[in-house]
């Protein structure tokens, strides 16, 4: 018996929740194509790699933007309108890509898709608590990762082929009809879940937290193309912080704020959201070091890198499903220590590793640290939610996401800056022996806080089954 019908979901439902999914899949597929044809689109329109790096740049920072704008868009308008507006966005992106006869034009392109993406992600979170009953919210979730799991493996490796075999304009018209088709069957699939509020847009809350959120991911974005920290980028998160702390005291007094901060009262969203903050904050820098690792110290190509990432998406959506189940059956403390666990064991064998480590043990480590993930990042986040009350979920849910951008953004500039420290040290800052030293460190800094986050997780993450807080 499937998921669906033991939560009792109608065919309706079924078909709503399948195209939820296939959103969410279009969306996060889109994030991961961009790279294998930037070296097209630089030739082909005569830009260089520092321009063409935009193309992510722009689409992290408006993503991050529309994140907490979405709690508001979910209060005041219909979830068929936005769902259906935030595909035809993503399509009307998709195919400015694929035309593309100037850069401007990408970039107005990927700005489309980032206000698109912006939005999907907690609004298909939020539908999906609300669509499955408390009981069987956790495999809800683990099927929803699996699916986000797998598209980012899939992602380079199908651009790559489209690249190869036609151009990078036809890679973005590839995915433009599946938005059609998206869009088209949920017009006719998607309910309202929730009624409608009036309420108005603080436009002081929307300034500061677009200026905030900007501002300090685009200082992280400086660390991370330079390779360490500048004065341009300390000054850019120093203010990002700064704006973000305001807009935050602002939601705390303004009677109807923008994005309810006062989901963080509840212990357990609070728990939940401290612990994956400091997993999002180490965990993203392994998509910079571990290619760091394998084609610069080992000496590998680029398909190696994907060949090591690939087993570990399918690892991480498998166990999304188990620790859902998990979650249902018996409550988070059971998956989220033992993810906890795999992700502290796989850093400290990631702090080990030599310039003849054999590749093997890398596989086998990166896929631990994948199944880590989805022990610990499925439940948590279906815990957090689940101790909210209906009305707020929404707003929880754009709590967590843009507090994850954030986290991991800042996690990944601190981990940066500390291997290029650590390299500089040497004579020879780009020698094998220096990108080794400065690997092991990262990887020391990592072991670290995956400590920090299983001694929080054994203290905190309870299987109480007490009424929701909010």
């Amino acid at each position: 018996m499937s998921i669906f019908s033991e939560a009792g979901l109608s065919r309706k439902q079924i078909i709503m929740t399948l195209i939820l999914i296939a959103g969410a899949f279009i969306s996060v597929l889109n994030q991961t194509i961009i790279s294998p044809a930037i070296p097209g689109i630089m030739s082909d329109l005569a830009v260089d790699v520092s321009v063409a790096q935009w193309l992510i740049t722009i689409f992290t920072l408006v993503m991050a933007v529309m994140i907490p704008v979405t709690a508001y868009l979910l209060d005041r308008f219909s979830l068929k309108k936005l769902f259906i507006f935030a595909m035809m966005l993503f399509t009307i992106g998709s195919l400015l890509l694929a035309w593309g006869p100037a850069f401007h034009i990408l970039i107005i392109g990927r700005i489309f898709q980032a206000i698109s993406s912006g939005m999907l992600s907690p609004m298909i979170m939020s539908i999906l608590m609300w669509i499955f009953p408390i009981g069987f919210r956790g495999r809800a979730m683990g099927f929803y990762t699996l699916i986000i799991a797998i598209a980012p493996a899939i992602g380079p490796v199908y651009s790559g082929i489209v690249v190869d075999l036609f151009s990078w304009h036809f890679v973005f018209l590839s995915i433009a009809p599946l938005a059609v088709i998206v869009s088209v069957v949920s017009f006719f699939t998607i309910d309202e879940f929730k009624e409608r509020k009036e309420v108005s847009l603080d436009k002081i809350s929307l300034i500061l937290s677009s200026a905030g959120l900007s501002s300090l991911l685009y200082g992280c974005s400086i660390i991370g193309a330079a390779g360490g920290m500048s004065a341009d980028s300390i000054v850019a998160i120093l203010a990002g912080i700064v704006i973000l702390i305001w807009f935050g005291l602002r939601q705390l007094k303004i009677p109807k704020p923008m994005l309810e901060l006062r989901v963080l009262k509840s212990r357990k969203f609070s728990s939940a959201v401290m612990i994956i903050m400091i997993f999002q904050a180490s965990i993203l820098v392994l998509s910079v070091i571990l290619p760091i690792y394998i084609q610069t110290i080992q000496g590998y190509s680029a398909t190696m890198t994907g060949l090591v990432f690939l087993p570990g998406a399918f690892c991480m959506g498998i166990m999304s499903i188990l620790s859902g189940r998990i979650f249902d059956s018996h409550g988070p403390r059971k998956p989220v220590l033992i993810g906890a666990g795999a992700l502290m064991f796989a850093s400290f064998c990631l702090a080990l590793l030599d310039a003849k480590s054999p590749m093997i043990l890398i596989f086998i480590i990166y896929s631990v640290n994948s199944a880590g993930v989805a022990l610990l990042n499925t439940p948590l986040s279906t815990w957090a939610l689940n101790s909210l009350d209906e009305n707020v979920i929404h707003h929880g849910s754009a709590v967590l996401n843009t507090l994850r951008q954030a986290s991991g953004a800042i996690g990944t500039a601190v981990l940066i800056t500390v291997m290029s420290i650590v390299m500089s040290g040497y004579s020879d800052p780009e020698s094998i022996t220096a990108n080794m030293a400065g690997f092991n460190a990262t990887a020391i800094c990592i072991a670290a806080m995956m400590t920090l986050l299983f001694i929080f997780v054994f203290f905190l993450i309870r299987d109480d089954k007490k009424k929701r807080i909010l």
